[in-house]
This record gives C-alpha cells, sequence and structure tokens, in this order.
C-alpha cells in the first residue's frame, strides 16, 4: 500500500490568518486545570490497571495466576533493568578515579557476569 506524500503543519508563535488568531504551542500547560485533568486520568488508569491485577491474583485458575505472576515479575525484572542502568550511567559519570574499588573475587564475578550476559 503506497501513502501519499504530505507534510505535517508547523507549529509556530505568531498570527495564523487561517484560523484568524494567535496561535501558542500546547497551551494546556500553561493551565493548571489541564494538568490536573491529565494526572487525575494517569491515577484513575493506574488505578484500574492495580484493579485488574488484584483480580488476577484471586482467580481460581491456575493458569490466570500463573500468567499474574508472570507479569508481576517481569515488571519487576524491567524496573530492577532501569535501576541498573541508571546506577552504571551514574559509574561511567563518575572520574576514573572516585570509583569505588573492587577486590579481586569481585572483579572475577563481576567478569563472569558480563560474559554470561553478552
Amino acid at each position: 500500500m503506497v501513502f501519499p506524500d504530505f507534510e505535517l503543519p508547523q507549529l509556530t508563535l505568531g498570527y495564523n490568518p487561517l484560523l484568524k488568531l494567535w496561535r501558542m504551542p500546547m497551551p494546556w500547560f500553561n493551565n493548571t486545570a489541564y494538568l490536573k485533568m491529565i494526572d487525575s486520568m494517569a491515577i484513575i488508569i493506574a488505578q484500574a490497571y492495580q484493579l485488574a491485577r488484584s483480580r488476577l491474583a484471586s482467580a481460581s485458575s491456575h493458569v490466570m495466576r500463573a500468567m499474574m505472576q508472570r507479569d508481576q515479575l517481569f515488571s519487576q525484572i524491567q524496573w530492577l533493568k532501569r535501576e541498573l542502568e541508571i546506577l552504571r550511567q551514574q559509574r561511567e559519570d563518575c572520574p576514573v578515579n572516585k570509583r569505588p574499588e573492587f577486590s579481586p573475587e569481585q572483579r572475577l564475578a563481576i567478569l563472569q557476569l558480563m560474559s554470561q550476559r553478552n
């Protein structure tokens, strides 16, 4: 399927003669009522997700409970990966002479983990 070529409109400051008004990009950032509404929508979505997970956890089906446990473990793994990524970036940004010292056993364990990961 071939899509026709088109250009997306540019958001610019200034007067737009087609709309006959002054345009500001993303004006909803300036209004706290919109930000409160966006925040409350995010809270509602998070609560709905937690409710669905709690219902799966209390399901009588073994398959549903296993799926919920798998989902929970997967999310924990993702959080730990993100935390490790942040800590590694912090370590890389630290000057070499201020990095922590590792014992030979710790260095060997780190190298073994790196070889298993790659």
